[in-house]
């Protein structure tokens, strides 16, 4: 019977194998874990920013405001009060872009999002 110190002599090669292993998934782990915190972060950020532009527009009946790739539009179209807080795809971006006249007109942009077949949007 080998004595404990044999055993891990005899065993070195494949614990220093499986300490690296270890190592290296802890390391892309913590890695994902820094990533995920900071996308978590600037979501609650972002949230928080709209929370604030909605009490803001509150009274107001009509308005659109972009912020970065965040577009908050609120209006009455054909007697109902509408409201949408929209992450813009690169097409979105693109088309309003295009159309500046739709980045000050919410009816014009819930006219735009609304001629979007291929995405769904909760309202």
């Amino acid at each position: 019977m080998a004595t404990w110190k044999e055993w891990f002599i005899s065993s070195k090669p494949t614990l220093q194998k499986e300490g690296a292993e270890v190592y290296s998934e802890l390391k892309e782990a913590l890695r994902r874990q820094q990533i995920d915190g900071a996308g978590a972060d600037a979501f609650d950020k972002r949230a928080r920013a709209a929370s604030d532009l909605l009490k803001a527009l509150e009274n107001t009946p009509n308005a659109i405001v972009r912020l970065g790739d965040v577009v908050l539009a609120k209006a009455t179209v054909n007697g109902q009060a509408r409201l949408v807080i929209e992450t813009l795809s690169p097409r979105l971006a693109r088309e309003l872009e295009q159309n500046p006249l739709v980045s000050s007109d919410p009816v014009a942009f819930f006219a735009l999002i609304d001629s979007g077949t291929d995405r769904k949007r909760v309202q």
